[in-house]
């Protein structure tokens, strides 16, 4: 899946959906998702982000709103309209805690750039990319 976990509103909704994934799949079963990082840079094709940017975006994330933490901004021109919309940008241990919560054991985590599809050193070089796999264990709903 690619990144579409970003589009969900709120920590519930992504919680649940990867919840039900869990329940779909089977048993030992494994998940392969990838996620906006929060402190991607970019590599300069079609996605930059400055220092700055991402500093601000860090500082944002800090306060309590915990609706809007982490989410990145941005507006779309289309038809000649313009359309505000966000995105869910995950920091590495958000993402562990989502996938260990909803039921899943990570099996591995790799950075990969967002344009080159290269796997990477650093993780402000590219996007999150994670194999998680179902756990034997029963979840409490939510």
């Amino acid at each position: 899946m690619f990144n579409v976990i970003g589009y969900l509103g709120t920590p519930t909704q992504r919680i649940r959906a990867f919840r039900e994934f869990r329940r779909v799949l089977k048993p030992s079963g494994l998940l392969f998702v990838d996620f906006m990082n929060r402190w991607h840079l970019g590599e300069g094709l079609s996605f930059r982000q400055s220092v700055f940017t991402a500093l601000r975006t860090y500082v944002r994330s800090l306060f309590p709103d915990l609706e809007n933490r982490g989410n990145l901004f941005f507006t779309l021109s289309l038809n000649g309209r313009r359309i505000r919309g966000f995105v869910h940008g995950f920091s590495y241990g958000e993402v562990r805690r989502l996938l260990v919560k909803s039921g899943f054991d990570v099996v591995d985590s790799l950075v990969v750039g967002y344009d080159s599809g290269e796997i990477k050193r650093h993780r402000w070089q590219g996007q999150y990319f994670f194999i998680a796999r179902k756990t034997q264990e029963k979840t409490k709903e939510v």
